[in-house]
This record gives structure tokens, C-alpha cells and sequence, in this order.
């Protein structure tokens, strides 16, 4: 119900100039650490007052267009026993755990609706707050129980700590849809001096023990989704778009940011699976897409190591590179189900003895697959991936506020910094492959990380060069790259099957795959040496003039902007 308590409006209003701002960090809670919660040390020794108990129910609003959301503001009434409370939130900007929104939150009469009251707000900027109000309907509802306590902490900045278990809900009957809330938020009251405190260091320190994951996505967001009825979708990582005179250590924050929310999305919906059991195929997509960004971030690092303090970003590498390995395991065996395994079938199963000895290896390399996905689950579910995922945000955040400076090498806007970085990454490609033809396999896999690097470095800093260009360097990257990653495939394939043991049937499945790989290895070579060459001549686009009104259709002319920078 929506009680309409206003004159008719002929005008929008101008938001206020004063933003109530609400400041809260959000974290998932896995199963296996809600019982550890509250006895952690830091909450204990930090608590002011009682545990409070509530049970607390939500309805969110919106019109039929779903107006409110794509402005980033959702609008909520909310029972908490008797009392009722409107509330409106805005965000300024795509937001991921840790939110700073303005919030508007005032006590209503009952189980409506009063919108007048909102006219002074951003809600207004919509449409007159009269006509809006006709077009508001319920979408969907949270129900949860919160357990929260105050906590002071030693600078006297207070925060509200609650624990929400519970369930966001759409639809009725056979049309009704659910999620699970299992999470905390951790929101600034107070502070002394007006500073936010360190809600990421906070958590992290929590994080040591007890296992807590930065959530990508509020509950409102959540509830759009159900609203929608949209699948899980594996989320690709989305880079900002760089400008010449960016700051190069805030633009590389952005990127972070970008990174890791794509990590924790991912992630979450690998948790959601794995609640509804799902099977291992349906989850093949998000384990990749989670590693690449992971890829990316360390990618990223290496490329913008020289503007910020080089031993932070070592200990965060390791870090991260803790965590590929995770999600590696999980995804070498992925590749070798849903690719390897049938070329191995061709090579193998060519008589009645290798068909069998193929059967019995489908039921092994199954049963390590689920191996392989049970430890990433388990690696997930600890606190050293919380952990790793805040340290990104809590760098990011430095580096925005242009901790970069501090070493004196920041000072140089991104596009002066750029061509440099680029020289030196492509340099180790082209060192390692003029050599490819006495590589062995680690060597390859060598070269085949480092063009890959390459391509992500050229990824993060395209936009500051001519496209076609970008697009000419950008293929011949490619084609390295995935002859390069067809053999590793193999390679990774051949070592994967060496952990079976010795079994006769094992023994002739390498005998005739290694054959096989062999052969390819011979054939694909000289091969790779060509697009190597071949991309050791192509142009720099950051040594190529950038031309004027570039139109990425049209073909470039001989000798127009492309000089021979090899």
C-alpha cells in the first residue's frame, strides 16, 4: 500500500544539496564459520552492550520499468516488530562490498508507503513524487534474522556488526523464487573525528579466522535479479577505459576493483551452485572466468609495478598466485573432460584394448575432477580467499588516493608512462620467441605466459591508441597465444595422466598419446615460429601516430599510420 500525502507537483526538484550517507562493508558467510562468529577475539574484546536479537521484514518498491534501479536507488519499508521504517538508498556509482550511498530512512505510521515525505530526496528527480506514486508496486521481499552488537573501537569510532540469516523471495505459488542470506554488514555509527575507519582492515583481521567473502552484490541488487528470473550468467571482467592523462596508480585501482568484483561474482554463484548441488559442467564457466581475473589482476601488477610500492604488490601477488593455483587445479581438469579427453579418445581408442583402457580412464579422471573442484570449494571457504579479495580492495583504495606518490615515480600521466611498459612486456615475448624452436615444454609455457601477459597488458591500455592498430597487434598476439595454449593443453593432459600410476592401461594411454602429442609438437612448431616472427614484425600501436577520426571499418590505406616498429 502506498499512501499518497502530497499536492500535485509541476515540477522536478533538485536533489538536496546535504546527503545523509550511509557507510557499511558486506561480507558472505559460508556455512562453516556462522558458529565462530561471535566468539572471535576482535568482536569480544570490542563489543559495547548486548547482543541484540531481531527479526526483520522487507518490501521493495518499484515501478513497472523498474525506474528506481537503473538510477541505483531502491526504496524499502521495513517491519522490525512494530515499528515500520521507509527508507530510500542511492548509490553514485556501481557499488561492490564496500558501499558509501545516501540514505534516507524515516519511521512511518504502518504498512504503507508514505511518498510524500520522499519529495525532498533524489526520488523526485524521477518524476513528481504525485504521479510516481501511482506507478510504485511491490517486487520483492527480504526476511531475515539479525544478530547484531555494537562495537567501539580503540580510535572511538563505533560500528554496528549484525549477522542477517535468512531469505530474499519473489512470486508466489510454483512462480515463487528464492535466495539464501547468510552475511554480515559491518556499518559506520560514529567516528570522533569524522574519518571512515578501515572497515576493510577490519574485516580482514576478522578474515585470519574465520571465513568471510566481500559480497559483489547487496541484497537489493539480489532481489532485482530473482524479480528478473535471470539464470546465473559467469561474469567477465569489464576494464575501465583509460584516458592519456589518468594518474596511472588511480587508474590501476580501477582496474583492481573491476578484477575483483568479477572474482567475487563468480565466486558467489559458485556457492549458489553448489547449494542446489549442481553439476559440475554448469559450473565450468564460472571457475574459468574467476581465474581469469585473477589473471588479470597479477597481470596488472606486473605492468603497473613501477608506480607503487613494489614489495605491497609482491606480498599480493603471492597472494594471488596461492589462489590461481586453486582455481587452476579446478580448471586443468575442466579442459581435460570437456576437450582433451575426446582427443585422447581418438589416439586411444582405436581397438578393443585402448577402448577399455579408455573406459576406465573417463571413471578416474571423473572422479579427479570432482577432486579438483571439492579443494577449490574448500580453498574458497577458508579465510585466506577473504582475506586476499579485501587486501585488492584495501590497495585499490590506497592507490586511488594516490599512494603512488609516495615513492616519487607517479608523477608521469598514463599515456607518457604506457609506451614504456608496453616496450618491456613485448620485449620478453619477442626474447623467449626467437628461441621457440629449442623451448622445452616448461620453456613454451613460458612464452605462451608471457604473450598472454601481453595481450592483458595491451587489454588495460588499448583505448589510448589508433584501433586498427591495436586490432593488427592484438591478432597476431592471438594466434601465438592459442597455438601456444593447444599444445600446453596437451602437455598439462600428458602430466595430469601421470598421477594415475603406472597401471598397464595407464601405461599404454600415454604410450599412445604421447605419440600423438609428439608428433603434434613436431607439426605445430615451426608453425608457432612463423606467427612469432610474424609478430615480432607487426607495428606497436604505441609507436604508431594515431589517426585523425580513425573508423575502425575502414581499411587502412598503404602506408597510412603504419610504420615498421618491430
Amino acid at each position: 500500500m502506498i499512501e499518497d500525502t502530497v499536492s500535485p507537483a509541476t515540477e522536478i526538484p533538485e536533489p538536496p544539496a546535504v546527503v545523509p550517507r550511509e557507510v557499511e562493508l558486506k561480507l558472505f558467510v559460508p556455512p562453516s564459520s556462522a558458529a565462530r562468529l561471535w566468539s572471535h577475539p576482535l568482536l569480544v574484546a570490542h563489543a559495547v552492550g548486548p547482543l541484540r536479537v531481531a527479526r526483520i521484514e522487507n518490501r521493495y518498491f518499484d515501478t513497472p520499468g523498474h525506474e528506481l534501479a537503473q538510477r541505483r536507488m531502491a526504496l524499502r519499508l521495513r517491519r522490525i516488530g512494530r515499528r515500520w521504517l521507509q527508507t530510500l538508498k542511492q548509490s553514485l556509482a556501481d557499488e561492490g562490498a564496500m558501499s558509501a550511498r545516501g540514505e534516507w530512512e524515516m519511521p512511518v505510521a504502518g504498512p504503507a508507503l508514505e511518498i510524500g515525505r520522499l519529495r525532498d530526496t533524489p526520488l523526485a528527480t524521477i518524476a513528481p513524487v504525485r504521479s510516481l506514486a501511482r506507478r510504485l508496486q511491490p517486487l520483492f521481499t527480504t526476511n531475515f534474522r539479525r544478530e547484531s552488537r555494537l562495537l567501539r573501537l580503540p580510535d572511538g569510532s563505533e560500528l554496528e556488526f549484525a549477522f542477517d540469516v535468512g531469505v530474499i523471495g519473489t512470486g508466489r505459488g510454483r512462480t515463487r523464487r528464492s535466495l539464501a542470506i547468510r552475511e554480515v554488514e559491518i556499518e559506520v555509527k560514529g567516528s570522533p573525528d569524522g574519518a571512515t575507519p578501515d572497515l576493510m582492515r577490519f574485516a580482514a583481521r576478522l578474515c585470519r579466522d574465520v571465513a568471510l567473502i566481500p559480497l559483489a552484490a547487496s541484497k537489493a541488487a539480489r532481489g532485482y535479479r530473482l524479480v528478473d528470473g535471470a539464470a546465473l550468467e559467469p561474469e567477465r571482467v569489464v576494464l575501465p577505459v583509460p584516458e592519456a592523462s589518468d594518474h596511472p596508480a588511480v587508474y590501476l585501482s580501477h582496474v583492481l576493483t573491476a578484477c575483483n568484483r568479477a572474482l567475487l561474482v563468480n565466486v558467489h554463484a559458485l556457492f549458489e551452485l553448489a547449494a542446489v548441488d549442481a553439476s559440475m559442467d554448469a559450473r565450468v564457466e564460472f571457475v574459468h572466468q574467476a581465474r581469469v581475473a585473477v589473471r588479470r589482476m597479477r597481470s596488472a601488477l606486473q605492468t603497473f609495478r613501477p608506480v607503487a610500492d613494489g614489495g605491497r604488490f609482491d606480498r599480493l601477488d603471492a597472494r594471488l598466485t596461492i589462489m590461481g593455483k586453486a582455481f587452476g587445479t579446478a580448471r586443468d581438469w575442466d579442459v581435460f573432460v570437456t576437450t582433451t579427453l575426446a582427443r585422447i579418445a581418438d589416439e586411444v581408442a582405436t581397438d578393443a584394448v585402448g577402448r577399455a583402457a579408455l573406459d576406465s580412464l573417463r571413471v578416474d579422471v571423473a572422479e579427479r575432477r570432482l577432486d579438483g573442484h571439492r579443494g577449490l570449494m574448500a580453498y574458497l571457504d577458508t579465510g585466506t580467499f577473504g582475506e586476499t579479495t579485501i587486501a585488492v580492495e584495501r590497495i585499490a583504495a590506497r592507490l586511488a588516493a594516490g599512494a603512488g606518490e609516495k615513492s616519487g615515480k607517479g608523477g608521469k600521466p598514463l599515456g607518457e608512462r604506457a609506451p614504456g611498459w608496453l616496450s618491456v612486456q613485448r620485449d620478453r615475448v619477442v626474447r623467449r620467441s626467437r628461441r621457440i624452436a629449442v623451448l622445452d615444454q616448461d620453456e613454451r609455457h613460458g612464452l605462451r605466459t608471457e604473450v598472454k601477459r601481453m595481450r592483458y597488458a595491451l587489454d588495460l591500455l588499448e583505448a589510448l591508441y589508433e584501433p586498427r592498430a591495436v586490432k593488427r597487434f592484438g591478432d597476431a598476439l592471438t594466434e601465438v597465444q592459442d597455438k601456444l595454449g593447444k599444445l600446453n593443453d596437451a602437455v598439462v593432459a600428458d602430466t595430469l595422466m601421470l598421477s594415475f600410476g603406472e597401471a598397464e592401461a595407464r601405461t599404454l594411454i600415454r604410450s599412445r598419446f604421447g605419440a600423438w602429442l609428439g608428433r603434434q609438437v613436431h607439426k605445430q612448431l615451426p608453425k608457432v615460429a612463423a606467427l612469432s616472427v610474424g609478430l615480432e614484425l607487426t607495428p606497436q600501436p604505441w609507436a604508431v601516430p594515431a589517426l585523425k577520426n580513425p573508423d575502425p571499418a575502414e581499411p587502412v590505406e598503404a602506408g597510412e599510420a603504419v610504420n615498421d616498429c618491430g
